[in-house]
C-alpha cells in the first residue's frame, strides 16, 4: 500500500515539473520576443535575472544582441539602397 502512495507522488512531482517546464519556456518566448522588439529592455533583464533565472537572462540576452546586430544590418542595407536616390 505504502509503495502505490509512493508511485503517485513521484508521479503528481513529475506532472508538477513538466508544467512548470512549460510555463518557463512560455515565459522565455514571450521575453524573447520583446527582447528582440525592445533590446534595452532585454539588457536590463539580462542583468536583472542573471542570478535568479539563468536561463531567462540568457534568452533575453542573447535576442537583445540579435536584435541590436539586426537593426544594424538593415540600417546599413538601408543607406545603400537609399543613397543612391539622395544624388
Amino acid at each position: 500500500m505504502e509503495e502505490n502512495k509512493e508511485i503517485v507522488r513521484e508521479e503528481n512531482n513529475n506532472n508538477l515539473d513538466n508544467t512548470k517546464t512549460t510555463n518557463n519556456t512560455a515565459f522565455d518566448i514571450i521575453f524573447g520576443i520583446l527582447s528582440f522588439i525592445l533590446p534595452p529592455l532585454g539588457y536590463v533583464l539580462y542583468l536583472v535575472w542573471k542570478v535568479k533565472k539563468p536561463k531567462a537572462s540568457k534568452v533575453c540576452g542573447w535576442c537583445a544582441l540579435a536584435s541590436c546586430l539586426f537593426y544594424i544590418v538593415l540600417a546599413f542595407i538601408l543607406i545603400l539602397v537609399l543613397k543612391p536616390g539622395l544624388k
